[in-house]
């Protein structure tokens, strides 16, 4: 099990950004900003002034990923860009300038992280990045999220009002909850 913090795209942000960023790669992620894994303090989460995109990153062979800026930050408190995985080929493997492990590995949303840093530090073609001229404001929810297993996590919403309890994703009581 791993617990993380993380912006979650509500479903008007998704509708808003794949008509603005058109998928490069068959699996569509594009469900959050992770601000801190993994993490069981969740102390620093907080309702962002303003989250926008500034960038699509491209390593060209199957991950894409968009750059986020949260409330004026580019980086997270754990080093890693702020991004959005957009799209990946799970069938293509990941080239070898962005592997953190030996033999063929297959496309995971964890590669966004190299695939930016690489990109950032050392800007040698491999990595294509297109900076937005304006910036892309969007809307997302802080959240921690317990990953249990495959498509098994729980997720708490943060409150806007400090002291009013977590509700859960899904719950009338949560900013974001589907009318029922």
């Amino acid at each position: 099990m791993s617990k993380y913090t993380a912006y979650l795209l509500t479903d008007e942000t998704k509708r808003r950004l794949m008509a603005r960023f058109a998928p490069a790669y068959p699996q569509v992620k594009a469900d959050h900003i992770t601000h801190r894994y993994p993490t069981d303090d969740f102390a620093d989460m907080h309702w962002a002034d303003r989250i926008e995109v500034i960038g699509v990153v491209d390593d060209k062979n199957g991950l894409q990923a968009l750059l986020i800026r949260v409330d004026g930050e580019t980086d997270r408190p754990d080093g890693n860009p702020y991004h959005i995985t957009w799209s990946l080929d799970p069938d293509r493997l990941v080239p070898p300038f962005m592997r953190d492990e030996d033999g063929a590995v297959p496309y995971e949303s964890k590669h966004s992280n190299i695939m930016i840093k690489h990109m950032l530090d050392r800007n040698d073609g491999k990595v294509s990045c297109r900076w937005l001229d304006e910036p892309f404001a969007i809307t997302a929810m802080p959240a921690h999220v317990e990953q249990r297993g495959p498509g098994d996590r729980v997720i708490n919403i943060l409150p806007k009002k400090p002291g009013a309890g977590y509700a859960p994703w899904g719950s009338k009581s949560h900013p974001g909850a589907a009318p029922q």
